[in-house]
């Protein structure tokens, strides 16, 4: 039990609700009326809202329109115990609460007035007179029998920003002309740290940051090793793990290294999934590819290794869409059974075996506390030729926004424009879009290389080696994005 705020009206407020005829009182054919003691609003509800949205024509000028719709969908909380209401989901941005009508019911028949903005007074509350609750404002209701009145905090929140929309800020970061040099790049991000492994004609650097603004070369003085071209990175279990020459390594922040295993069929490690049942860890796959596409595993995080198993199909040969470069890989739990995760791969197969092939290839595998299941091709071609990931290289991908973003450079078979767009996939890579709210940052440019990461904060990355200036240098780029939504508390 808790105690309720309420006091005794004042002579003035009692005075103001007597003339209401809201006190005791006998009727001309006396029959009693029946007063009560207690105050409380049992439910507030907002009517019909007007909205006002800006958008921008097409010669580029604003323009505003209005609409209305209905703000009752949105349910204002009572909080009996601090004497508050508010609503939980925000309302619609461009929301005007000015003038807004709202539904109010009181238990056992108590009046309800708002106090005036002004602190000149209280005026009832009507259900056919708007009240303006652009501000928190204060809620009174007396009692019926004239006796207690209790104030409540009405507070209406309304959301600053659109939730579909795109922002991207330009990071000036100190790695920007480093990474103007590199023709190949992959980020990941592990740990909450973020990992940028560039390449040129020669060796291979890994740099990493905290916060994307600041970024750090990791050094390997304590194994002993150098970098090189064929290294690769990839995130599993909250940590980054790096294969060099044959050599399978592990950090949790970038800085103290672990030497793991040597399996020399590697040619790259790809990435790994934990899957949970009920918050107890029942599964862990750590998943390489070898120089001619064999998907291998481990389940003993990176010491050994076997091949996983693959369905192929009887109807085409598929053995040829093995990913084989420019490798994304992307885990997810179903929106179903946050206990069940799909493991997804996009890239580029051997061009040799398929050189007449427009389409990178998407690979998918279920994981989860059950038996051992087979990765799939999802065959993007099967009966659908407008929504595609074309075959780009380079080619790079993550998970953002419920789904995956992918960025490619120029298209290996066709006369695309490079690095010209981003394409969505809501399933998983079956399907894929051009979303009108996530397009590239204006000043975007890569000239080789560019690869996209999310942080896991809500923040994407766009990293390139951007392109040559008006001051006759090539700067690389850092661009971090953001879909509001995905910013927002959850």
């Amino acid at each position: 039990m808790f105690e309720l705020k309420t006091y005794r009206t004042s002579t003035l407020a009692l005075l103001f609700v007597a003339a209401l005829g809201i006190t005791s009182c006998l009727s001309d054919s006396g029959n009693s009326v029946t007063t009560y003691d207690d105050v409380a609003i049992t439910s507030l509800t907002l009517g019909t809202a007007n909205c006002y949205r800006t958008v921008k024509a097409s010669d580029g000028t604003d323009s505003t329109y209005k609409y209305t719709y209905s703000a009752s969908t949105y349910k204002m909380h009572i909080d009996q115990r601090n004497d508050s209401i508010y609503n939980v989901d925000s309302l619609v941005v461009g929301t005007d609460l000015s003038s807004i009508l709202v539904t109010i019911a009181t238990n056992n028949n108590g009046t309800a007035a708002w106090k005036n903005i002004d602190d000149s007074g209280v005026t009832i509350y009507s259900s056919s007179d708007s009240v303006d609750l652009s501000q928190k404002r204060t809620l009174v209701v007396f009692s019926s029998d004239g006796q207690y009145a209790r104030e409540y905090t009405v507070n209406v929140a309304v959301h600053k920003e659109y939730a579909d929309s795109f922002t991207w800020t330009n990071v000036n970061a100190d790695i920007a002309e480093k990474l103007a040099s590199y023709g190949n790049m992959k980020a990941v991000c592990a740990g909450g740290v973020l990992y940028v492994l560039g390449k040129d004609d020669a060796t291979s650097t890994l740099f990493r940051s905290e916060d994307g603004n600041i970024w750090t070369e990791s050094t390997f003085d304590e194994l002993g090793i150098t970098l090189t071209t064929g290294a690769s990175i990839a995130e599993y279990n909250n940590a980054l793990w790096l294969l060099n020459d044959g050599t399978l390594y592990t950090t949790a922040d970038g800085k103290a290294w672990a030497e793991v295993s040597s399996p020399a069929s590697l040619k790259e490690v790809v990435g790994g999934c934990v899957c949970y049942d009920d918050g107890e860890v029942v599964k862990k796959e750590l998943y390489g590819i070898t120089a001619d596409g064999v998907l291998m595993v481990s389940v003993d995080d990176g010491i050994t290794w076997e091949a996983d198993d693959v369905e192929y199909s009887a109807f085409y040969d598929n053995s040829v869409k093995l990913p084989v470069k420019d490798i994304s890989f992307v885990v997810s739990a179903q929106r179903t059974n946050s206990d069940i995760y799909r493991a997804t791969i996009v890239a580029n197969s051997d061009y040799e075996k398929t050189p007449e092939d427009t389409l990178a290839v998407v690979w998918n595998k279920t994981v989860d506390g059950g038996e051992k299941q087979d990765w799939f091709y999802t065959n993007t071609a099967w009966n659908n030729h407008y929504y595609v990931l074309p075959r780009m290289s380079p080619l790079t991908a993550t998970a953002y926004a419920d789904g995956i973003v992918a960025l490619g450079g120029k298209p290996e078979i066709g006369s695309n424009e490079a690095f010209s767009q981003l394409y969505y996939s809501p399933d998983c890579g079956a399907t894929w879009h051009s979303v009108d709210g996530m397009r590239l940052p204006d000043g975007f440019a890569a000239t080789d290389a560019a690869t996209i990461v999310a942080d896991g904060k809500g923040y994407i990355y766009i990293i390139s080696d951007g392109t040559t200036g008006s001051d006759g240098v090539k700067h690389g780029q850092i661009w971090r994005g953001r879909k509001n939504m995905e910013t927002w508390a959850k």
